[in-house]
């Protein structure tokens, strides 16, 4: 017995057409055939954009977290009233000044005083606001 043997391989059908001639430009990369050097046009690398755009939108969610809860320029301080006494007792101070002289004395002259003793219209502002407040819960 031979161990020889036989392979018939049809010149027409799907094995043919699928190895015809290679065409540039016809958006199809046929890997034996064709790559990037030979024809760079149907081969050229397909960019992942949902991919791109999926970790772009992670990264920046993590930022804007990063720096609204923990940095040190934090968004947060954005939102918070900063405080415009430098001391706590500064601004019991000014209320009490306000409340003392009562509702003889008009806003416009005690804070006219008030500017002349360096105080700044942010300060009597924000005082006159807590005595007005303290005074309709009384």
């Amino acid at each position: 017995m031979s161990n020889i043997r036989t392979i018939i391989v049809s010149t027409e059908g799907a094995f043919s057409k699928e190895f015809d001639e290679p065409v540039c430009g016809d958006q199809i990369c046929t890997i034996p055939l064709e790559d990037k050097i030979v024809c760079p046009e149907d081969c050229k690398r397909n960019i992942p954009w949902m991919t791109i755009s999926i970790i772009l939108l992670i990264f920046f969610v993590l930022l804007y977290y990063i720096n609204f809860y923990k940095g040190k320029y934090s968004f947060a301080s954005l939102f918070q009233k900063k405080n415009i006494f430098k001391k706590e007792a500064d601004k019991i101070n000014l209320i009490n000044y306000i409340e003392r002289a009562g509702p003889s004395t008009s806003r416009q002259e005690l804070t006219k005083i008030l500017l002349s003793r360096s105080w700044t219209k942010q300060q009597i502002d924000d005082a006159f606001e807590k005595v007005i407040k303290s005074r309709k819960k009384s």
